[in-house]
């Protein structure tokens, strides 16, 4: 009997000391798990439930109201250091809207989406503005070169912008007849909106994937940097009341600006890629313009003509000529103030 109760007194003894190790186990999970549990999402993630996200960008319709690219006209008479000319001009639009077929990517989408953006089979619509007023400077360094620059004003159905140019021209004149080279950059101002379509695919580990499909509607103004060259010839006739002159100039005018651009980026458990299907909608145009010089009282005359404009073909429009035509005022101020 003693040897039993020695037993029990054992058994009492091994049963009353892990009671408090058991209650202080419970304990210490339950404070981890107060203190820890914010992290549970990162702990599902890395589990590896996503693999992998692909985001495609599409523009699937794009509005766009800016200026044909006209750069200034120059015509040369009696060139010499010092010589000040400036130019107020203004030209009639007669272009309208030049729409353009869809040739670039577009997303494969829902019925029940698709006619969001499908409802018209154009990719881009260009809304150019009815008119332009130009005021110009030209400044003679020497017989030969000459600093030139100024502002526009354009208007148009629903919105109206403020452009600039700044260039450079060399040029030679003889007795009957002169000619010059011009070059700079035109500050243009464009107006587009854009349907965005972002389309975003989510894999999982498991195999299974989602897609989630965004439509925006995006609005942006900006000035656009569009360099131009050129070449005029004109007559110089002295004792003529009338000469004449023809201007060519080349250009590359953008309409919509996007940035695309593709990118992967490798985050710790899984790849986003993006693929940004926009393109940069751009008119390269070829402007020849003919008219008359006027004389009028002393050094000033009168500028008349008409610019036939044609934009190139690219892989996005078929080419695009009219006519605008133009009536300039130039006033000389000639050095010494005469």
């Amino acid at each position: 009997m003693p040897g039993l109760q020695r037993m029990k007194r054992h058994k009492g003894k091994t049963m009353n000391s892990r009671r408090p190790r058991g209650r202080w186990n419970i304990h210490m999970i339950t404070q981890l798990a107060r203190r820890f549990w914010p992290l549970l999402p990162l702990g599902l993630l890395l589990g590896g439930c996503i693999t992998s996200k692909e985001i495609s960008i599409y523009a699937v319709d794009i509005e766009s109201e800016t200026a044909v690219a006209q750069p200034p006209i120059y015509v040369t008479e009696n060139p010499e250091a010092g010589r000040v000319e400036v130019s107020a001009s203004i030209s009639v639009n007669r272009a309208g809207t030049v729409q353009v077929p869809n040739h670039e990517p577009r997303p494969v989408l829902p019925p029940s989406m698709d006619t969001l953006v499908a409802a018209s089979s154009e990719y881009f619509s260009w809304n150019s503005t009815e008119g332009l007023a130009a005021l110009n400077l030209q400044f003679m360094v020497s017989k030969y070169f000459a600093i030139t620059g100024g502002m526009n004003y354009t208007w148009g159905a629903t919105k109206s912008m403020i452009g600039g140019n700044l260039g450079l021209a060399l040029m030679a004149a003889g007795e009957t007849f002169a000619f010059r080279i011009d070059g700079g950059v035109l500050f243009q101002p464009i107006s587009y909106r854009a349907t965005t379509v972002v389309i975003t695919e989510t894999h999982y580990r498991t195999g299974s994937s989602n897609q989630s499909i965004g439509v925006f509607d995006d609005h942006e103004d900006k000035i656009i940097l569009s360099p131009y060259a050129g070449i005029t010839f004109n007559s110089t006739f002295e004792n003529s009341p009338v000469n004449f002159f023809v201007n060519g100039v080349f250009t590359r005018q953008p309409v919509a600006s996007f940035k695309p651009e593709d990118q992967r980026t490798v985050y710790p458990f899984y790849t986003v890629t993006v693929t940004d299907e926009r393109v940069n909608v751009d008119a390269t145009a070829i402007l020849v313009t003919p008219g008359l010089i006027v004389s009028l009282f002393g050094p000033h005359r009168l500028l008349v003509g008409a610019r036939w404009t044609t934009f190139g073909t690219s892989a996005a429009w078929e080419p695009s000529s009219f006519w605008m035509p133009f009536v300039q005022l130039d006033i000389v101020v000639l050095p010494g103030g005469d």
